[in-house]
């Protein structure tokens, strides 16, 4: 199991790879649901895209976020995530919008769903971000303890 995730996710797959990603996901899920709303096997809502775009949105977030954690390069992997994001974001909304008809502001309350999004990305991503700082300051901690035990044990 763990040489499948080093395969994988070590280094993290850079941003835009995943939010390109999700994005293909999220045209497969929205045209498939189309094609069995035309076939009669289920109804999707004129809202479906919207609910979709929100999930994909969600589960980018997610992921990210997750993946920050493997990041060579924090500032680097934290910039491209804010843009990819942003990328996401737009082209999920555009794309629900040129599926369903429907505008953002037609959608209902999509417009707060996308805010609240947005902003818990940036929160979640920040927490993430806070906690692989002091994975680092405790790992510099205990290696130069652990380097002065040994030291202290050679004399």
């Amino acid at each position: 199991m763990q040489a499948i995730f080093a395969r994988y996710f070590l280094p993290a797959p850079s941003p835009p790879i995943q939010a390109i990603s999700i994005f293909v996901s999220f045209l497969v899920v929205v045209l498939l649901s189309k094609i069995v709303g035309y076939i009669g096997w289920i109804s999707p809502g004129e809202k479906f895209p919207w609910v979709l775009a929100g999930s994909f949105i969600l589960l980018f977030s997610m992921f990210n976020s997750v993946l920050f954690l493997n990041a060579l390069s924090p500032a680097k992997y934290y910039r491209n995530s804010i843009y990819s994001f942003a990328g996401l974001a737009v082209l999920s909304g555009l794309s629900a919008y040129l599926i369903s008809g429907l505008s953002l502001s037609e959608a209902g309350s999509f417009r707060w769903i996308f805010l609240v999004l947005t902003v818990g990305y940036i929160v979640f991503l920040s927490i993430v971000g806070a906690m692989k700082a002091i994975m680092e300051l405790a790992k510099q901690k205990d290696t130069r303890n652990f380097d002065g035990r040994r030291h202290r044990l050679k004399r």
